[in-house]
Order: C-alpha cells, then structure tokens, then sequence
C-alpha cells in the first residue's frame, strides 16, 4: 500500500516508524497521530466502539478513517484511497475533527461519530 499511496503523491506515516511494538495500544497511536494533524487510517471497526479510544479521538482532535473492511488486500485499498481521494478530502476538510469517518471499497464516506 505505501508505495502506491507515495506514488501518487500521498504523505504517509507507518505505525512501526513511531512505535516499537505491534500491540501498541490504540489510545498512544490515535493521540499521536490527532497530536500531529495526521489522519489515522485503520481497518479496526472496534475503535468505534473503544470508550477510551472514543475520548482520546476527542481531546487529541483525531480524524479517524475506519477502513469498511479488513479482509481486502492492501492493494485494493491503496486503489479505493487513491480513486476516492477527492471526495475523501472534502468530507475530511467538513469535519475537522475530532471525527471518525468510514470509508468502503466502493468509495462511500460517511461519519461513524463526530464529537462536542
């Protein structure tokens, strides 16, 4: 995935370039990334959910992209990023965050949670 996101032209920051471990908690990796100004996509529909995750997504102002599935291969959602990037950019600039957002292969966006 990463190559074809820097290829066409995309930013990326990789979890293990920050992070030691895999089993980082999401708490650390979401703060971080809300921190920077980052987008944190992930396959991980549980975050949703996460009440703890849920409150670091709202102090650390995160824009979350909950990616609709994780049994497509990274291949297949570099393509959805890329193809659907401009409409996924508009809906990010119309919820700055803190936010979740899910994206689906077929490029529908929609807002999982927005926070007061």
């Amino acid at each position: 995935m990463l190559p074809l996101l820097r290829s066409a032209g995309w930013w990326v920051e990789l979890h293990h370039d920050h992070f030691s471990a895999i089993a980082t908690p999401d708490t650390d990796w979401l703060e971080f990334c809300g921190k920077n100004g980052w987008v944190a996509l992930t396959p991980d529909q549980a975050i949703s959910k996460d009440v703890l995750a849920r409150r670091v997504i709202k102090a650390a102002k995160t824009q979350v992209v909950l990616l609709s599935t994780d049994t497509a291969t990274a291949l297949i959602w570099a393509a959805t990023l890329i193809t659907h990037e401009p409409a996924l950019l508009r809906q990010l600039a119309r919820q700055p965050g803190p936010a979740i957002f899910r994206l689906t292969r077929s490029g529908t966006i929609t807002i999982d949670a927005t926070f007061k």
